[in-house]
């Protein structure tokens, strides 16, 4: 699976948990219920952690604000490997890229006890 990245330059970010009820978790609950069942079979050690989701978001004069929600990992995987179908929220996330003094920079692969084991 390929999926589009995005990278954007920001001089500062206002970021804030605005905690509010994912409408599409709790509409879809079954079908998550069992499709994340079916993946922790597959890989046993695969947790249902927190996960934050930007449910509002603008950009204005080199700043970045977003709001976040929370929901479950299994919500946001079920969401993810659906397509993403419209449910009013987006994954945001920001990662720091680490570079050596000689240019190269640090890359990790996920390991098999992960649903994106293998990628980089």
């Amino acid at each position: 699976m390929s999926e589009a990245v995005s990278i954007a330059r920001h001089d500062r970010l206002q970021l804030a948990f605005a905690p509010k009820p994912w409408a599409y978790a709790a509409q879809r609950r079954a079908d998550i219920d069992v499709w994340f069942a079916a993946r922790q079979r597959e890989k046993p050690a695969l947790w249902n952690g927190r996960v934050l989701l930007v449910h509002e978001h603008a950009v204005a004069d080199g700043v970045f604000r977003a709001s976040y929600l929370e929901t479950d990992y299994a919500s946001f995987a079920a969401w993810r490997a659906w397509g993403r179908p419209a449910a009013a929220v987006c994954d945001c996330w920001g990662a720091a890229a680490i570079v050596s003094a000689v240019g190269a920079f640090l890359l990790c692969v996920r390991g098999a006890h992960t649903l994106n084991d293998g990628r980089v």
